[in-house]
């Protein structure tokens, strides 16, 4: 009967056990207890995860609103499918607001798009259309950033199109997903549709509150690193002019660095002396700052420590890690954006 939390779940137990993989639902729950309507939404998108189901229908018969039309009794039939479609749209929600993930959404989009146009369901072809372009152009900025595509990221490439395809769908008829857009807007609408390097700093910054700690460290780095490589003229693909940025962070840190011996420090200085493009590079007010120099430095000791996977003598806790990644960030974030960049 479902009169206990035991029996409610010998009832989920019952039915999920002859649920086969890939299985398609038609659930009528006209004759059921009050409460298991609510146990057949629980179940569905549990058996959802688990079994990769799908739901056709969940009816109920309203014979409380019955009519009479002559001899016959007429009782409407309540499609609660929409309930079940609206916890998918708010899982995907979920998922993409936390962990940046929207791997649910595409699939949730792909099916309404598909619905409407074979006409499984009522809705409005150009907007589903809209909504598939845009899932499209979010699925490329999220790939940048998972995967650190540096040059798309401060070209805005693909940024360039997200932005557009959410100013150009603006509202649609799917409830769930219009503050979802919104927060979509508020999250990228900042970066820079032109070239510009705080777009990586933005995504760094989105990176760190998605979890995605390695990416944002190698982002926000390589973003520094661009940065001066365009101030300077340098090739931004060129390993061989990246390097003396490198460099350049590397020896203002051990000439500043009171451990380091004297010998080694003229060492440096010679070095410096011998190369036009670290010269430039030493003189340069930001590297010269000695909080962005400490910041770019404790960058590379992070990125390192998760690039070894933790293999090496005395690497950090990862809440550690997470922290000092942070605190580069906000550093580096204050300072570069005194300099106008």
């Amino acid at each position: 009967d479902g009169k206990d939390e035991k029996e409610l779940f010998e009832i989920f137990k019952s039915i999920y056990s002859v649920l086969q993989h890939e299985d398609i639902l038609y659930f009528d729950i006209t004759h059921g207890f009050r409460s298991l309507p609510m146990l057949a939404l629980v179940l569905v998108n549990y058996a959802k995860f688990l079994k990769n189901i799908e739901v056709r229908s969940i009816t109920y018969g309203n014979f409380e609103a019955r009519t009479n039309l002559g001899e016959e009794t007429i009782a409407p039939i309540i499609d609660l499918l929409p309930l079940s479609q609206i916890q998918d749209w708010t899982f995907a929600t979920a998922d993409f607001l936390k962990n940046g993930n929207a791997d649910q959404y595409e699939e949730l989009v792909k099916a309404y798009r598909k619905s409407v146009f074979t006409g499984y369901r009522v809705g409005d072809r150009k907007e589903a259309e809209a909504l598939e372009k845009l899932t499209r152009s979010l699925r490329k900025v999220i790939d940048d950033f998972q995967t650190c595509r540096g040059e798309n990221i401060i070209r805005a490439k693909n940024m360039d199109s997200l932005q557009s395809n959410i100013k150009e769908l603006g509202m649609t008829v799917i409830e769930p997903l219009n503050p979802v857009l919104k927060k979509m807007e508020e999250a990228f609408g900042k970066f820079n549709s032109s070239s510009n390097c705080l777009n990586g700093f933005d995504a760094a910054k989105w990176c760190i509150e998605h979890n995605l700690y390695q990416q944002a460290a190698t982002i926000l780095q390589e973003s520094v690193v661009t940065f001066f490589c365009e101030k300077y003229k340098m090739d931004i693909k060129k390993d061989s002019e990246r390097k003396y940025v490198n460099m350049a962070f590397a020896f203002s840190y051990k000439l500043k660095n009171k451990e380091t011996s004297e010998t080694n420090k003229n060492k440096i200085r010679k070095e410096i002396d011998e190369s036009e493009a670290l010269k430039a590079l030493m003189e340069d007010e930001l590297l010269k700052r000695q909080e962005v120099i400490d910041a770019f430095n404790k960058l590379t000791h992070e990125r390192n420590d998760l690039n070894h996977n933790g293999m090496r003598e005395q690497p950090h806790a990862s809440d550690v890690i997470k922290k000092n990644i942070r605190n580069a960030f906000e550093v580096l974030l204050g300072q570069f954006k005194k300099e106008d960049v």
